[in-house]
């Protein structure tokens, strides 16, 4: 639930800020703007967490305080997603030193597994 500063400083900045704000019309969902309906307490709209809320730090933090919203969770596990270096795809990480996701290294492990054991049998042959 957010308090009245925080909140006339929302709707100052989705008033400044937001670009799908319209003479109190949210043009996105062509409804009236949740920050400007007496509701706008305890409603929340993801555009404007996400693209306008940014803009302004210290409001932001305020306002995630007011609403309950711990992003450090997320910001934890974004830490950990990586693209593969192989196939290009997003993969969760379990270690630092992950490259590939689980598919890719197994098929490197395959490969390598393969041509370690084509090189003993060339030594072994040559003996």
């Amino acid at each position: 639930m957010l308090d009245r500063t925080i909140h006339a400083n929302v709707k100052q900045l989705v008033k400044r800020r937001c670009a799908s704000y319209s003479n109190g019309r949210c043009l996105l969902y062509d409804t009236s703007c949740d920050y400007e309906s007496r509701f706008g307490h305890a409603v929340s709209c993801d555009y404007f967490e996400k693209s306008v809320l940014p803009n302004d730090e210290v409001l932001e933090a305020r306002y995630k305080k007011a609403h309950g919203i711990n992003y450090q969770d997320d910001l934890e596990e974004a830490k950990n997603i990586r693209k593969c270096t192989d196939c290009s795809e997003a993969f969760m990480r379990k270690s630092n030193r992950q490259t590939r996701c689980t598919e890719c290294q197994r098929n490197a492990n395959r490969k390598a597994k393969a041509e370690r054991m084509r090189k003993y049998r060339d030594k072994a042959s040559n003996m």
